[in-house]
This record gives structure tokens, C-alpha cells and sequence, in this order.
């Protein structure tokens, strides 16, 4: 009895504002409204590369984060992935908080530290791979990727395809950088709870 009242009390579901987008990219760990959001209410915020590359800066400087890069996929495919990548200065270091969202809702989170001269290489070796071509184009609708980069105030920008890379390109070797970058994180969102969890 006592379980299902306390069911009944949470939300099936909350409209996602723009401002709950960008709190959970820059807060490595999940709120307790994670859970609830879905963009399929009416009204929700509908995420775009753009859009969230104006409003990430906004988003750390009120956190107080040191917003030093970001990687934009999406969204695409049948359930609209998107994925987010934010780096922000630490003193050791660069934080790397990441985000899913996958069919209207939040899915997965991760976080993971690097040290500023990996950062460095890890971008310097997305950009070597040729899929990314710099600045920003006008239809977002033509690529699935956008990387930034801040450094001393100034702002560098790369976008493409891996889906549809340039001739040339070394979308192996891009696929490879970006799954290290993820496999290196450690998951904070959904954690299992129970007496097997460690």
C-alpha cells in the first residue's frame, strides 16, 4: 500500500525546459527529476547544435564551470539520439561530463577526468582525421556532428558527418578517438540499486 502511494505521487512526466537541458549536461550527476523528463510533452525543449552551443557558455558560467570544449552529435536516427560531450578546466585537470537522450528522454550519463595535454591530443586527433571541416554551416540538417573548442576567449568550431564524411577522410580512426572518449567515463546515470550493486 505504502509503495503504491508513493508511486502515485511521482510524476509521469515533466516537460523539459531549456534550462533543464543544459543542467544536466554540465551536472555530472543525474537530479532527481532526470527520471521524469520527456520531450514529447507538449512545450518540451527540442535540442538543436546550435542552440546549444549559444547556451552552454551561459549554462557553466552559472555553475562556475570553466567551459573549455563541447561535441554536439545529433539528433538523429528513428529515436532522435543526441549525444552531449562538455569539458570543463579543473586545477588537476579537464572534467568530461557526457549525455544521452534517446527517444525523448534522458538515458545515460558519464563522467571521467583528463589531463589538459590529453584534451589537447584528443581534439588535435579528431580534427586530423579530416570528417570535420571548420566553422559553422547554415542547415543543421546536413551534419550530425559539431565540436567547439574555447581557448583564451576565443571560440573554434568544426562540424561534419561520419555518416557522410568527406573523401579523404579517416572515419575509422574518428569512430576509434570518440568510443575511447566514452568507454573512459564512468556511469552515473541509471545506477542500479540493491544489495549487489558495488
Amino acid at each position: 500500500m505504502m509503495v503504491s502511494a508513493a508511486w502515485a505521487q511521482q510524476p509521469r512526466g515533466i516537460k523539459v525546459e531549456r534550462d533543464d537541458f543544459f543542467r544536466e549536461i554540465v551536472n555530472k550527476l543525474p537530479s532527481p527529476r532526470t527520471v521524469y523528463y520527456d520531450q514529447t510533452i507538449t512545450g518540451s525543449y527540442q535540442v538543436t547544435k546550435l542552440d546549444t552551443l549559444r547556451g552552454l557558455p551561459d549554462a557553466a558560467k552559472a555553475q562556475n564551470l570553466d567551459l573549455r570544449g563541447a561535441i554536439l552529435i545529433g539528433p538523429y536516427g528513428p529515436t532522435n539520439l543526441v549525444y552531449v560531450y562538455a569539458f570543463f578546466a579543473e586545477k588537476t585537470g579537464i572534467r568530461v561530463n557526457q549525455l544521452t537522450m534517446a527517444q525523448a528522454r534522458f538515458t545515460y550519463k558519464s563522467t571521467g577526468t583528463m589531463t589538459r595535454a590529453q584534451y589537447d591530443t584528443f581534439f588535435n586527433n579528431m580534427i586530423k582525421t579530416n570528417v570535420l571541416r571548420s566553422g559553422l554551416p547554415d542547415d543543421e540538417s546536413k551534419y550530425e556532428t559539431l565540436f567547439a573548442r574555447w581557448s583564451n576567449g576565443a571560440l573554434e568550431t568544426y562540424y561534419g558527418s561520419s555518416i557522410t564524411p568527406p573523401p579523404g577522410s579517416n572515419v575509422n580512426e574518428y569512430g576509434k578517438l570518440l568510443n575511447r572518449l566514452l568507454v573512459s567515463l564512468a556511469k552515473t546515470y541509471p545506477l542500479k540499486k540493491g544489495p549487489t550493486t558495488r
